[in-house]
C-alpha cells in the first residue's frame, strides 16, 4: 500500500491519509510506520483526534503523550479534538488513577492552539479547573459534555453557567432533584452558543403559575433537543424553533406541548407509550412538519394509527429515511401492529423519496415478505442499496 500511495500526486495522498483518519485509524497507522515520507504526511492526521482513557492500565501511554504534547510545539499544534473518557476499575476508587493524568493534561491545553472540539465522555461532571482552562484559552472551542445524574447535580451543574464554550450538553437527574432542575434552567438562559441539548428527567414537577414566572426566558437557538421523562409533558422549554433540526422525544403524548412549534423540523424521533398517546393524531402533527426528512417511530407503534393514509400523505413527500420499530410486549398479546400490504403500498405510493428503510414490526399473513420489496424498488426509485428491511416477522394469526 506505501509504495502505491507513493506513487500518486501529494494532494491525492492528503485525501486517502484523511479518508483512513476517520474510516479506519489502525489502517492509517500502519500506513505512517511503513514509510518516512508518509509518517511525516500522516502526523496531522494521526493526532489530529486524541482519545484519553484515565484509568491505571493506560497511565504510561498518557503519560507519554501528553509530555509529547508539551515539548513538541509542531505536535500540539496538529491537536483538532480531544475526548476524555472515563474507564472505571473495580479496583478504583471514584477519580483514582486520573487526577495526575488530568493535571498534565491541563498544562498542555494551552499549547493546543488547533483545538476544536473537546468532549468530555466521562461518568461524573467536567471539573471546574478543567472548565476554567478551557475558557480561558479556547473561548471558541466547542465543549461536548455529559452531566450524569448524582446527589450533588445541584451543586456541580452551576460550574456550566455562562460558559462560551457549552456547544452540546447531555444531563441526567434522578428522582426528586427539584432544585437541579432549576440550576439546569440557569445553565440553559446563560449558554448563548448552546446548540444540541438532552436531558433525562426520572420525576415530574408541580405545574408553575403564571404569577411565579419571572421575567422573559432566554430564547434557547439549539438544532437538535431530545427529552426524556413526563416533565415534559408540561414544561415548555423557551426554542427558536425556527432553527431546530432534529427533535426526540421519549412518548407522543408530549406533542400538544410542543405543537405547532417545529414546522421547520428535519428530523423527528417519537416513542409511543402503552396508553395515552392514542389521542394524538400523528397525521396533524406531520401536517406542521413541511421540511421532514427523518421519521423514526419506535415503541408501541399501534397507539399511534400508523396505518392512517393521512399520516404518510402528509409526510411521505420530504422523507428520504424511515423506520418503524414495534416494541414486543408480552402483556399486550395480540395487540402488536400489524403491517399489512396494503400499508406498505401506501407508504410506497406516498414516500417518493426513500433511500433508507428500516422496518422491525410484524407482517400480515402470506403478503410478506418477497412480493413488498418489488412494491418498493418499483416505487421508489431513490432507494439505495444500504435499505434496510429487518427482523420482518410473518403474523399468521
Amino acid at each position: 500500500m506505501a509504495n502505491a500511495l507513493l506513487a500518486l500526486d501529494v494532494d491525492v495522498q492528503l485525501m486517502i491519509l484523511e479518508v483512513l483518519s476517520k474510516s479506519s485509524p489502525k489502517t492509517l497507522l500502519n500506513v505512517a510506520l511503513s514509510s518516512r515520507s508518509l509518517s511525516h504526511f500522516s502526523r496531522s492526521f494521526i493526532y489530529r483526534v486524541i482519545h484519553f482513557t484515565f484509568n491505571r492500565s493506560r497511565r504510561d501511554v498518557n503519560g507519554r503523550l501528553v509530555k509529547q504534547l508539551l515539548t513538541d510545539d509542531d505536535l500540539s499544534a496538529k491537536v483538532r479534538e480531544i475526548r476524555i473518557l472515563w474507564a472505571p476499575s473495580a479496583k478504583l476508587q471514584h477519580g483514582e488513577g486520573s487526577k495526575e493524568d488530568l493535571e498534565l493534561l491541563g498544562r498542555a491545553l494551552p499549547r493546543l492552539t488547533g483545538l476544536k472540539t473537546f468532549i468530555w465522555d466521562a461518568q461524573y461532571p467536567i471539573l471546574s479547573w478543567l472548565l476554567k482552562t478551557l475558557q480561558t484559552h479556547h473561548p471558541q472551542c466547542l465543549l461536548y459534555t455529559r452531566h450524569p445524574g448524582s446527589q450533588d447535580s445541584a451543586q456541580t451543574l452551576p460550574r456550566l453557567c455562562a460558559s462560551p464554550c457549552l456547544f452540546s450538553l447531555d444531563v441526567t437527574l434522578t428522582s426528586g432533584q427539584y432544585q437541579a432542575f432549576t440550576e439546569l434552567k440557569k445553565v440553559l438562559s446563560s449558554a448563548p452558543n448552546l446548540r444540541d441539548l438532552t436531558i433525562a428527567s426520572a420525576f415530574n414537577i408541580p405545574r408553575v403559575s403564571p404569577d411565579q414566572v419571572q421575567g422573559e426566558p432566554q430564547i434557547l437557538l439549539l438544532r437538535s433537543l431530545e427529552l426524556y421523562g413526563p416533565i415534559f409533558g408540561i414544561v415548555k422549554l423557551p426554542i427558536a424553533w425556527q432553527m431546530l433540526e432534529r427533535l426526540s422525544l421519549d412518548s407522543v403524548s408530549y406533542l400538544p406541548t410542543f405543537m405547532p412549534d417545529f414546522a421547520g423540523l428535519k428530523s423527528l424521533l417519537l416513542r409511543a407509550g402503552d396508553s395515552g398517546d392514542n389521542s394524538v393524531p400523528l397525521g396533524i402533527v406531520l401536517q406542521e412538519c413541511k421540511k421532514l426528512e427523518v421519521l423514526d417511530l419506535t415503541g408501541f407503534t399501534s397507539c399511534i394509527r400508523i396505518s392512517e393514509e393521512d399520516l404518510w400523505e402528509n409526510a411521505g413527500k420530504t422523507l428520504i429515511k424511515l423506520r418503524l420499530h414495534e416494541d414486543e410486549n408480552v402483556g399486550r398479546g395480540g395487540e402488536r401492529l400489524v403491517l399489512s400490504f396494503g400499508d406498505m403500498g401506501r407508504i410506497a405510493k406516498y414516500c417518493r423519496n426513500l433511500r433508507s428503510l428500516g422496518l422491525d414490526i410484524q407482517c400480515n399473513g402470506q403478503e410478506w415478505v418477497s412480493p413488498i420489496s418489488h412494491v418498493v424498488i418499483a416505487s421508489n426509485v431513490k432507494l439505495t442499496a444500504s435499505t434496510a428491511i429487518y427482523n420482518a416477522q410473518i403474523h399468521r394469526g
